[in-house]
């Protein structure tokens, strides 16, 4: 899985038990989860390649759905978290942790189709965090 503390994997965790392990301040709404806060930003990034007048505007098919691929991110992190049990945050953890996979892939296709210039590694980066 690669989230893995003590031996058990992410699904066993307790909600607590991942808040701690992977913040240092008290986590009362999906807001204050560092997971959101890294996607939202990704979330932004992609925005700025796909507006008006960058390269990542003009094929609307593969900026429709980078960009769908980037929020499915950061709803995926909420969704987990706004179900309140430990076993849904883990498996929508998983769910995002997948689209950001989904969104690592579209960026190289980006760069080896010429669509994207700007900002690939840096969204590379913010996908792979964590």
């Amino acid at each position: 899985m690669g989230y893995e503390m003590s031996g058990r994997d992410a699904a066993e965790w307790s909600i607590g038990e991942f808040k701690s392990h992977y913040q240092s301040k008290p986590v009362r709404s999906f807001e204050d989860l560092w997971i959101w806060q890294e996607a939202r930003a990704v979330v932004k990034e992609v925005y700025s390649d796909c507006r008006k007048g960058q390269p990542g505007h003009e094929d609307t098919s593969f900026r429709d759905h980078i960009q769908k691929t980037a929020v499915s991110m950061m709803n995926n992190a909420t969704e987990g978290f706004e179900r309140g049990t430990n076993t849904e945050f883990a498996r929508f953890l998983e769910i995002a942790k997948g689209s950001a996979g989904e969104l690592r892939s579209m960026y190289y296709t980006a760069e080896d189709m010429p669509m994207i210039y700007r900002a690939f590694r840096t969204i590379i980066s913010l996908a792979t965090e964590g």
